[in-house]
């Protein structure tokens, strides 16, 4: 069972992560190389598509789609160059949290909270300070949370309080999302809109599990 101190934890450990791994960079290429560097922090809204005809022993469910307003973050160092005065590229890798959160008729809330590492790549057209273009990205899925107040059969009492578990093993290690990002450049900066859609399995116990991830992102190229 994790506590709520602990749930922060695999985020600061990734963003520290990212940040070494900027630094690094930094220390161990010259000027001309890191030219295409690029770190990119944002956050964004949610969705867990289920149906799956699951319910656990533990009175959380997974059985209906989790499309509550959220906001989670992501940072993550990238890659760009250019391959003609139009078309660019831009690679990836950083941490993103993902899931869902939803509130039933009766009071019952849910939420799945997937911590992952993700690396990716986008294939760009850009027309002067705009760029649009499609990618894939991989996730790999480090922790997987669970919280739940009350049940699905019952309205919660004045008196109950969140349960939490961890729930990791129950769920694929590697998903695959497809997505399409827009971009508005301003010399070094960058203010980026992306849209992912999972098309692969998310939940080992019966298939019916995806996920959608929309975000907006605040960039810094060298």
């Amino acid at each position: 069972m994790c506590t709520n101190a602990q749930r922060p934890s695999s985020f600061i450990r990734s963003v520290l992560i990212v940040a070494l791994m900027f630094t690094m960079s930094s220390l161990l290429y010259s000027q001309s190389i890191l030219s295409g560097i690029g770190i990119e922090v944002g956050g964004g809204h949610n969705q867990l598509l289920s149906n799956a005809p699951y319910l656990t022993d533990q009175m959380f469910e997974l059985t209906s789609d989790k499309k509550n307003l959220s906001f989670t973050p992501t940072i993550r160092v990238n890659y760009k160059w250019d391959t003609t005065k139009t078309i660019l590229f831009i690679s990836f890798i950083g941490y993103n949290q993902f899931g869902g959160k939803e509130k039933l008729g009766n009071g019952y809330q849910g939420q799945f909270w997937f911590d992952a590492l993700e690396c990716g790549s986008v294939g760009m057209y850009s027309i002067s300070s705009f760029a649009f273009g499609v990618g894939l990205k991989a996730n790999y899925i480090m922790k997987v949370n669970v919280r739940w107040l009350g049940s699905i059969y019952m309205s919660p009492s004045p008196n109950d309080s969140w349960s939490e578990a961890d729930v990791t093993d129950s769920f694929s290690r590697l998903s695959f999302d497809v997505g399409v990002r827009a971009s508005y450049n301003y010399q070094h900066f960058s203010i980026n809109l992306e849209s992912w859609f999972g098309f692969t399995e998310l939940f080992n116990v019966v298939s019916g599990v995806r996920e959608n991830h929309y975000r907006i992102l605040l960039g810094y190229t060298l």
